[in-house]
């Protein structure tokens, strides 16, 4: 069982434990535009850029954010950017901060 904490904008699950949401992202765009656009996403709050593919016209982007607003709020930010035609999730997960801060075996 997850709660929302809106003051401090983060998830937690029923422990207490922060938790951090991982998404990909195919953004699309004019192959003119998409270097721009890159460069742009490079800029923002939790997320980093991939992949570019000019021929494509796609970016590839990693979001991974502290909340799943966060998240959503990032993504949807995406969507405002000019010259971006399209932005689809691909991919989310959900992982506690302890398991990401120990050793794979």
């Amino acid at each position: 069982m997850q709660f929302y904490n809106h003051t401090q904008n983060q998830t937690h699950n029923i422990k207490g434990l922060k938790e951090t949401h991982i998404s990909s992202v195919i953004v699309q765009a004019p192959p003119p535009l998409i270097a721009e656009i890159a460069a742009t996403i490079d800029r923002m709050e939790y997320l980093e850029v991939a992949v570019t593919d000019i021929p494509l016209a796609k970016i590839i982007v990693v979001i991974e954010a502290p909340s799943s607003r966060a998240m959503s709020e990032q993504l949807e930010a995406l969507k405002t950017i000019d010259g971006v035609i399209n932005v689809n999730m691909v991919y989310h997960h959900v992982e506690s901060d302890q398991s990401l801060k120990e050793d794979i075996k």
